[in-house]
């Protein structure tokens, strides 16, 4: 038999405890690659300290749970532009690894939960577990609730509700904590035992953000970055007071007051020349209005602000596309198969002739500023400059928003007064 002094011995102890803790650590994060973080708080089964790192004692109950962020995916700006849209935003997000095993991390604060609990050592059972999270001063606090068998692991994200009023107070990036928070919940005791406070940047609903940092793409038709102009549709808001109550007056510059679309007034030859003398009334509602045009200063382009179509009212200003979706709220408001046009630079408004058409009219927005100009000569513009752009649709370089396809996507007007 072979003989160990008692210095071999102690060395041999040390290493094979080192390489028991390495094997623990790695069946629960090497598929994430994650990375260490000072300010993780965890209760892993193997401490020998009668506290969490946070200082929070450590109860019955909680032996074996672990808690970490996914910081390797987990985003630091959230955009106000997108509100509560951001489970569109921020789907879950599916890559395959190298041993080509798809996994998928749930957006955009993913956060690991593990019962690590070793039955060779205690009495171990299933663990309820209750996730807090939320963003001080600008959401609810979204809670997800969870039960973990012995060596079972999950990854949450919270699911946010933004208040609207919050976002829309702000004027630009503002640096604001997210907190989240995990407990056991045994015997009618609800027992912390992670805790983490981590910055973010709150970006003004306002600002059309970036389309590279604010989300992962997943809808089919917004998977191509040149389709990322759907959210222009945020921005179209037909349910805003100040949309509400420009519809009476559409409707008295029509035959006997009244409002038809889709449908064709006695006087008209087709509906399409109904759809037309709506249009109209609308532009000269629109143009009554003093609405004075600005120069483009880049923002229709991404991280830029944009104006909502009560603040290009209350203004009394606008740049090509804050007319352009001024024009398409009240075209949605009365129920318009609407679309915005957007081309390098510039955008502008269309309308299908008939319901689920394929035959489109379009106006050029801006002219709503030009007391001297009139509505056939916007009609006359609009079709020029869409023609203009024919190989440019082909190629992506311009693209056609269809505001209802958007809306059955889930993104939805942002909640403006």
């Amino acid at each position: 038999m072979a003989q160990f002094k008692t210095n071999e011995i102690v060395h041999f102890l040390k290493y094979l405890t080192m390489v028991v803790m390495v094997m623990f650590c790695v069946g629960l994060t090497a598929c994430l690659d994650l990375e260490e973080e000072d300010a993780v708080s965890s209760t892993a089964a193997n401490e020998d300290e009668p506290e969490a790192k946070d200082g929070i004692p450590r109860k019955d109950g909680m032996t074996g749970l672990y808690a970490k962020e996914v910081t390797k995916f987990t985003k630091t700006d959230v955009y106000g532009a997108f509100a509560n849209q951001y489970s569109l935003m921020y789907e879950d997000f599916s890559y395959e690894d190298e041993e080509g095993i798809i996994l998928t991390i749930p957006m955009p604060f993913p956060l690991i939960i593990a019962n690590k609990c070793d039955p060779s050592k205690e009495s171990c059972d299933l663990k309820k577990v209750m996730v807090k999270s939320w963003i001080s001063g600008f959401t609810d606090t979204s809670t997800i609730t969870l039960v973990l068998d012995v060596n079972e692991d999950t990854i949450v994200s919270p699911s946010f509700t933004f208040d609207d009023n919050a976002l829309l107070a702000l004027t630009s990036p503002k640096k604001v904590q997210r907190q989240t928070e995990a407990y056991t919940l045994e015997n009618g005791q609800k027992n912390l035992f992670y805790t983490n406070s981590t910055s973010v940047t709150i970006h003004p609903m306002q600002v059309f953000g970036q389309k590279e940092e604010a989300f992962y793409y997943s809808v089919d038709y917004l998977s191509k970055p040149e389709k990322i102009n759907y959210w222009y549709s945020v921005f179209v808001t037909p349910e805003a007071d100040s949309i509400a109550a420009m519809v009476g007056e559409v409707a008295k510059k029509l035959p006997n007051g009244k409002l038809l679309v889709y449908q064709q007034y006695p006087e008209d030859g087709s509906v399409r020349e109904s759809l037309l003398r709506v249009v109209k009334a609308v532009f000269e509602v629109l143009q009554s209005r003093g609405i004075k045009y600005i120069e483009e200063t880049g923002s229709s382009s991404f991280g830029q602000r944009i104006n909502y179509p009560v603040e290009t009212l209350r203004k009394k200003q606008g740049i090509c596309i804050e007319t352009a979706v001024l024009f398409a709220s009240i075209l949605e408001r009365l129920h318009f198969d609407v679309r915005i046009i957007v081309v390098p630079g510039h955008a502008f408004v269309g309308w299908m002739i008939e319901e689920g058409g394929n035959v489109i009219d379009l106006m050029e927005t801006t002219m709503i500023t030009d007391m001297n100009a009139d509505f056939w000569d916007a009609y006359s513009l609009g079709i020029d400059e869409y023609n203009e752009q024919l190989d440019n649709f082909k190629s992506g370089i311009s693209s056609i928003v269809y505001i209802n396809l958007a809306r059955a996507a889930g993104i939805l007007p942002n909640n403006i007064p």
